[in-house]
C-alpha cells in the first residue's frame, strides 16, 4: 500500500519534530521506497543539470525522512524526486 501524505513525528533530545512525506511504499523486494513530488516547471534548456542540482538541494531533506523510518523498521530504502511537470525521476539508495 502506499501512503501519501504520510504524517511522522519523531521524538529526539527531549523534543518533537514533524514530517509529511509526500510518497512512501515498500516494492516487490520488500525496499522501503521515500519520493518526495516536485511540481516546479524548468524554464531553461539544460533540464539534466537542473534535475540534478535539485537532488543536491533536496538529498538531505529525503535522507532526515530515511533516518526517521529508519528508528522504525530495517529494511533498505531508497529515496527519489518525482517532477511530473518535467515526466522525470531521480533516486538514489540511502545507505
Amino acid at each position: 500500500a502506499r501512503n501519501f501524505e504520510w504524517p511522522v513525528t519523531h521524538y529526539l533530545n527531549q523534543s518533537y519534530t514533524h514530517y509529511v512525506i509526500d510518497c512512501t511504499f515498500i516494492d516487490d523486494q520488500n525496499v522501503r521506497w521515500i519520493i518526495d513530488f516536485k511540481t516546479g516547471s524548468h524554464s531553461g534548456t539544460d533540464v539534466d543539470s537542473f534535475l540534478n542540482n535539485e537532488v543536491v538541494r533536496y538529498q538531505a531533506q529525503l535522507e532526515q525522512y530515511a533516518k526517521v523510518l529508519n528508528t522504525m523498521e530495517s529494511r533498505k530504502i531508497k529515496l527519489g524526486l518525482y517532477f511530473p511537470m518535467l515526466k522525470s525521476f531521480r533516486s538514489w539508495s540511502f545507505n
